[in-house]
């Protein structure tokens, strides 16, 4: 995982809404938000994207969704060296979590790291 103040970040090689970057966390675990910031080295970051989760990989993709039934979408950075958290509520059970590009600046690029529980959430 790329992440937050590291030196490297994911880039996308195309700039189109098709992209995404998975975590396999190797088990099942609860997540319960996202932190996310943009390449280190150059002004490129998210401004926006969806999340996609499953606890096996024989299963299907279930979006994250808001209160009303639709895909949520998650606002992200507006700089490339400031940290944004989104906090999932309620938190999700995955082993395998996407981040789905929805907007970006200049170029899709992205630090980030996982809020895990490790004990219950509330």
């Amino acid at each position: 995982m790329f992440l937050l103040l590291s030196r490297c970040a994911w880039l996308s090689k195309f700039q189109d809404n098709s992209q995404w970057i998975q975590i396999d966390l190797q088990d099942v675990g609860v997540v319960s938000g996202i932190l996310t910031q943009g390449r280190c080295d150059a002004d490129e970051w998210l401004t926006k994207y969806s999340v996609q989760y499953r606890t096996d990989q024989n299963l299907n993709w279930i979006y994250y969704k808001d209160q009303t039934g639709n895909n949520r979408v998650f606002y992200g950075n507006s700089d490339r060296s400031s940290s944004v958290q989104n906090l999932l509520r309620p938190p999700i059970v995955a082993r395998y979590v996407r981040l789905l590009p929805l907007g970006w600046h200049t170029r899709i690029a992205l630090r980030m790291e996982l809020l895990m529980c490790m004990s219950k959430c509330t």
